[in-house]
């Protein structure tokens, strides 16, 4: 029963990655190797049941849903047209200047708030009131 609850929770967090990809492509890149990696140990550890006869068509056919989710994430991550390892927030990675995605809300709390930088005392109190 333990199996069944921990394979149940790991397909509904990818239905909330795939959710979370349509929303904002810009995760596709980030959520690729994962799905690679998965879709990969499932072909290996399946084809031997296929072969074996004890995997039944219904149950192959949601394996091949995530085959199918698989090349949408990848050609979402390469087709975008930006680089497999999305830039810092905000800033172009060719020129440095701000960008604007156009699947992105500006939020201010998914920004780090800015350090404050304090300038050293220069002479003191005294410095303040003598003019040369």
């Amino acid at each position: 029963m333990h199996v069944a609850h921990e394979s149940g929770a790991w397909n509904v967090a990818l239905a909330v990655a795939f959710f979370a990809v349509a929303r904002r492509p810009r995760y596709a890149a980030g959520l690729l190797p994962l799905l690679t990696a998965l879709v990969a140990t499932l072909a290996v550890v399946t084809l031997p049941d296929l072969v074996a006869g004890h995997v039944p068509a219904s149950r192959l056919a949601t394996h091949l849903l995530l085959v199918v989710g698989l090349a949408l994430v990848a050609a979402l991550a390469r087709g975008s047209g930006r680089p497999m390892v999305p830039p810092v927030r905000g800033t172009s990675s060719r020129s440095g200047d701000p960008v604007l995605d156009e699947h992105d809300e500006h939020d201010e709390r998914d920004e780090p708030p800015a350090p404050v930088r304090r300038l050293p005392a220069v002479g003191g109190s005294s410095a303040r009131g003598s003019a040369a």
